[in-house]
């Protein structure tokens, strides 16, 4: 069986640890750009929140809308002929409720998408930063080793 070995020299050592260093100062960089990445999805994930609020609230007013259209008609139709326009007016405020809710129901079916698609980034994003971490102590655990390595001439 032959023996392998391996033969450096002092400029290889120096090379080495530059490379180390280098490589542990690029996995120390990408945990600094995934902090970023999870303060944006973070500010993401608040925002789609408020979203998700907004649309109850715009489904409030929808509701309402629809009530004091329907109290309009009653009056409209108790006041008889004085009354007819006033019933139109109730009748096309139904109606503008009801084109609202229509386009409403688009829009929370997309804000639920898209709390949906910032969950599962958050998750995935978490997944990363340990992954991340593990790579960082790993790196830094070679680097140590590295550092400690020296050249002795023979």
């Amino acid at each position: 069986m032959t023996e392998n070995k391996l033969s450096i020299n002092k400029d290889d050592v120096e090379q080495i640890k530059m490379l180390s260093s280098s490589a542990e100062s690029a996995a120390s960089d990408s945990l600094a750009a995934y902090a970023a990445l999870k303060h944006s999805i973070d500010h993401i994930s608040m925002e789609s929140d408020l979203m998700t609020d907004t649309v109850g609230e715009i489904e409030k007013l929808i509701l309402q809308t629809r009530i004091l259209s329907l109290n309009a008609s009653v009056e409209g139709a108790r006041a008889g002929e004085q009354g007819r326009a006033f019933s139109t007016i109730a009748s096309e405020m139904a109606n503008l409720a009801d084109a609202i809710k229509k386009n409403m129901l688009s829009v929370k079916t997309y804000s639920t998408n898209i709390v949906s698609g910032v969950k599962a980034s958050s998750a995935i994003a978490y997944e990363t930063e340990e992954a991340i971490e593990i790579v960082e102590m790993s790196v830094q655990l070679v680097h140590q080793f590295i550092g400690d390595i020296e050249f002795e001439p023979k």
